[in-house]
């Protein structure tokens, strides 16, 4: 089951956790990295097989930096596709700013700004309620 809102993301990122799998994710991928290339490709298909979707959340530098004396206003990554992988969800923050993409396949989600204008609404909902718990 996908998320639909934030508090249904943050529910399914406790139990993931508690569970232990995404330290066991990470853990795998790492070790898979360090495999010989031939061995590595053979999980990446079989892995790449069953996912759907790809979502990473990069940490970025909380204050501005700058490049050549000039400030670099925004940053922003987008997941690997590999595989058969039908979605990409890449979340960023950078100097108090969070930016959010999405690469889907036209079969699988053909309007992807409506994902993104989904986030948009839950997040500025989750800054209010933070707001008002303030």
């Amino acid at each position: 089951m996908i998320p639909s809102t934030l508090g249904d993301f943050r529910r399914s990122s406790r139990v993931a956790s508690w569970a232990g799998s995404s330290d066991f994710g990470s853990g795998s991928f790492n070790a898979i990295g360090l495999m010989p290339k031939q061995v590595e490709s053979v999980f990446v298909d079989l892995l790449g097989a069953k996912a759907t979707c790809v979502m990473t959340n990069v940490p970025g530098p909380r204050q501005t930096l700058y490049l050549a004396g000039r400030p670099i206003r925004s940053m922003m990554f987008w997941v690997p596709q590999s595989g058969r992988l039908g979605m990409g969800v890449s979340i960023m923050s950078y100097a108090g700013e969070v930016r959010m993409g999405v690469v889907t396949d036209a079969g699988l989600a053909p309007d992807p700004e409506a994902i993104v204008a989904g986030f948009k609404l839950e997040f500025a909902e989750l800054k209010a309620i933070l707001k008002n718990k303030a």
